[in-house]
């Protein structure tokens, strides 16, 4: 190369030969698609389509979601998914689908002119010396990915072998991959999981597979067990981010242990207290309670200390308790509580009562669920059980705002916020201020409640609860319905559903799928809406959820009345009934904040239809005029402005408008605006000041400088000054900013 520097050379390779001079392009998997949605549209699916068609083989579009798990299986190698889609004519998806645990004789050449999935593997491993064959084939024990740290625990090497150098010459032969999930996590390294079926077969011809195997539960347990402490005392996201990389594993270690037998249940237990925190997230309740069952069998018969009969009987109570909604559940927590007594463990005692007001909460028995959170806060405190302390208040906080009494439950939503933000708990921080959201909407004051809502969904992500970030997606879609934003609406409420989807969690996908129906019942959709409601009143009756029953009757008020079954008259005579009718000793109407949303865009959908629903006209020149969600405005002198994405200014200037609304002349002191525009953050008094002058200056500087007063006390839109909301946004949405 250096004698012909002109001369180019196109090197095709499975390893990175690192030559003077040389220019690498690393071709990775192919893109997979991220939802059915996207099958057709990514890599992957483009490439199984097209060799499916070429075999002339119909994909059922009605195995949509096992075409998924196949593409995700074969990790968008482009040889897998060719040899997969050959077979696809003789056994369809659902055959592919039931094969993928033996992928290696799936994934055969269909004809001697293409190499087999095995041959391929088999040239690379023969490449290899015995060094990086034996670190390989320990590798393969972990399923999924792993962290370095973890390797060097459980891989057992040859002596003279060094594990950091030999893991780094399989990465460069492209047989381990590195990939940083998380910039606060360490880099995780995993095996295709073609290779990992190979690589685990020499495992097991060299006889080491039940070593490794031992070590790796071994690491796996200690390792879990560490996490799942961690989130109880702090809630910590980085410690929830980690478990939720390894709950596999630990399930795999419960599995095995139960397959073992009673000899083996202290594991199992320990296994399952270890992934708890996180399996509602994955999880349905009823595989939770099977889980729960399955561990508590091994134990019949067998002694037990009182700490473990406790934990034994705490989690079997509260799962079995979440899915069927029984007395079997609160009688177990009530033996579990008797247990932690004897042990004499007051953060267990504590946790079991925090989690018998949960189970009686949900059954809508508030007396007793009061009691209980009452009797759990003493025994948390001082025991460095921050995290559960802070979720104690945000039940009262919520007991009280299903009592409508929205001054009591206030403090201990703010006291549970300023505990959670203390330790960094995002979720518990993010779980409450979405009940605050949601709060705020019922108070009257929507801009503030949206502000209190969007810092719930980062919060939540943060906290990778993927169930409760669809929930408060949920609460944003009501906000939009109530304003008239049916676009916005319709974004969020299925961005909620497909999160639901998702889980177990029947009562939050009802809802959703509820207020879909009311969405599409305004859009003059009624097929979609009946369908919908059909799905919800099914899930609904799965849960024995009485609630969720009378909020699909409110939404079939709202639907027969929009396609002409009810008069406006009749829907109204109507839409009161249902919300009299009597749920758990209390109406529909005082005992679910989700019919009182519900009611209120359902009135006044019936409102404007009973006064003929007039079209919108345009508003008075000189007017400032203010769009959906106030991220768009036209100033009086006809300059259109979008600043939706510019979060603090926006939501100042939402509260502003929001203040102009409810009196012209009323304004709004700086700390406030402040509050407003950065809900739930401490700052210094001097900063938060300096941050919030700069905001009314970039809104100044965009055409609201007439607009927007200084006055003793505070701040307002000029009360001479003509404003008119409407319910189109008024300029477009610009393109997003490079970073």
């Amino acid at each position: 190369m250096d004698r012909r520097s002109k001369a180019q050379v196109l090197v095709t390779t499975r390893h990175k030969h690192r030559l003077p001079r040389e220019s690498m392009l690393e071709l990775g998997p192919l893109e997979l698609p991220e939802s059915v949605r996207a099958l057709a549209t990514s890599a992957a699916g483009s490439l199984f389509l097209a060799r499916a068609r070429e075999a002339r083989a119909a994909v059922d579009v009605r195995a949509n979601e096992r075409l998924l798990k196949v593409l995700v299986a074969l990790d968008g190698i482009p040889l897998a998914i060719e040899l997969a889609a050959a077979k696809d004519e003789i056994v369809g998806v659902s055959g592919l689908e039931s094969r993928l645990d033996a992928r290696l004789e799936l994934l055969t050449r269909p004809s001697a002119k293409r190499r087999s999935m095995r041959e391929a593997i088999a040239w690379s491993w023969d490449l290899l010396d015995p060094r990086e064959r034996a670190v390989l084939a320990g590798c393969a024990i972990f399923r999924g990915g792993f962290t370095f740290d973890a390797a060097e625990q459980v891989v057992q090497a040859p002596k003279d072998v060094e594990l950091l150098s030999t893991i780094g010459a399989l990465v460069e032969k492209s047989l381990i991959t590195v990939r940083q999930e998380d910039e606060a996590l360490p880099p995780r390294l995993s095996l295709f999981e073609t290779v990992r079926e190979f690589a685990l077969a020499e495992l097991t011809r060299s006889g080491g597979l039940d070593d490794a195997r031992a070590r790796h539960d071994a690491y796996a347990l200690e390792r879990g067990t560490a996490l799942s402490t961690q989130i109880e005392r702090t809630g910590s996201p980085s410690a929830r981010r980690e478990l939720a990389q390894e709950i596999d594993k630990l399930l795999d270690v419960h599995q095995r242990a139960l397959a073992a037998g009673a000899e083996e249940r202290e594991r199992a237990l320990d296994a399952l207290l270890a992934a708890d925190p996180l399996l509602s997230v994955r999880s349905p309740p009823e595989e939770i309670a099977a889980l729960w069952k399955d561990t508590a069998a091994l134990f019949e018969g067998k002694r037990q200390s009182p700490a473990r009969r406790a934990q034994l009987y705490a989690g079997l109570g509260f799962a079995i308790a979440g899915a069927h909604r029984d007395k079997d559940g609160t009688a177990l927590l009530e033996r579990a509580l008797v247990a932690a007594r004897r042990a004499e463990d007051p953060s267990l005692e504590g946790r079991i009562h925090l989690d018998l007001g949960l189970v009686a909460h949900r059954r809508r028995d508030l007396a007793r669920a009061k009691k209980a959170y009452l009797l759990a806060l003493p025994l948390l405190e001082g025991h460095g059980r921050i995290s559960l302390e802070s979720r104690a208040h945000v039940n009262l906080g919520a007991l009280w705002h299903d009592e409508r009494d929205f001054v009591q439950a206030r403090p201990h939503y703010e006291r549970a916020i300023a505990m959670a933000a203390s330790i960094g708990d995002r979720r518990t921080e993010g779980i409450t201020l979405t009940n605050l959201g949601v709060m705020t909407a019922e108070e009257g004051d929507d801009y503030r409640a949206e502000s209190q809502l969007r810092l719930a969904l980062e919060l939540l992500r943060d906290a990778t609860d993927a169930r409760l970030e669809a929930i408060t997606w949920g609460s944003l879609g009501v906000l939009s319905l109530e304003r008239g934003d049916l676009a916005r609406a319709r974004k969020e409420l299925q961005t909620a559903e497909d999160g639901l989807a998702k889980t177990g969690d029947l009562h939050s996908l009802g809802i959703a799928r509820a207020r879909l129906a009311v969405l599409a019942a305004l859009e003059a959709n009624e097929a979609e809406a009946q369908r919908l409601l059909s799905a919800a009143r099914s899930a609904f009756l799965i849960a024995h959820d009485d609630i969720g029953v009378g909020l699909v009757e409110l939404a079939f008020v709202l639907c027969d009345t929009t396609n002409g079954r009810l008069t406006p008259e009749q829907g109204t005579k109507r839409l009161r009934l249902a919300l009299a009718r009597e749920v758990h000793g209390r109406s529909l109407h005082d005992a679910s904040d989700d019919a009182r949303g519900l009611a209120r865009i359902a009135e006044r959908a019936l409102s404007r239809l009973e006064a003929g629903a007039a079209p919108e006209i345009d508003p008075p020149s000189g007017a400032l005029v203010v769009g959906p969600h106030a991220e768009t405005f036209r100033t009086p002198d006809g300059v259109s402005k979008y600043i939706g994405d510019h979060d603090a200014a926006h939501r100042i200037f939402c509260r502003l408008v929001d203040e102009r609304t409810k009196d012209p002349r009323s304004c709004l002191p700086l700390d406030v605006l402040i509050e407003a525009g950065w809900p739930g953050q401490s700052l210094q008094p001097l900063a938060a000041a300096n941050r919030a002058y700069v905001a009314l200056a970039f809104l100044r500087k965009n055409g609201l400088s007439a607009a927007i007063a200084r006055v003793p006390g505070g701040y307002l839109i000029d009360p001479a000054l003509p404003v008119v909301r409407v319910s189109r946004p008024l300029a477009p949405r610009p393109p997003a900013r490079k970073r």
